[in-house]
């Protein structure tokens, strides 16, 4: 999984919002996410180059595992199962 993220340069509450993106971060990496940051200015005049890290990025990710297989629940004890026309 892949999160991007574009800040701005703004200095106000610098210290607070840095703060608060490391334990954002921290947070996402530790839901299986990856974290990609941005400057805005990078996002709006050099799109070319954020766009070649995320195809980087997005090209790195390991392929997700196989779904589970389908739950074989009985539908009203009639020998049809919920994962298709299956007899017992």
């Amino acid at each position: 999984m892949l999160q991007r993220k574009a800040s701005g340069s703004s200095t106000a509450a610098k210290s607070e919002q840095e703060g608060y993106d490391q334990a954002r971060t921290r947070y996402l990496q530790g839901q299986g996410y990856r974290v990609l940051r941005f400057w805005n200015n990078d996002v709006l005049t050099n799109i070319e180059s954020v766009l070649e890290v995320l195809v980087k990025a997005f090209a790195s990710l390991r392929p997700s595992p196989p779904p589970s297989p389908p739950c074989l629940v009985k539908d009203g004890g009639e020998g049809a199962w919920l994962a298709g026309e299956i007899d017992e």
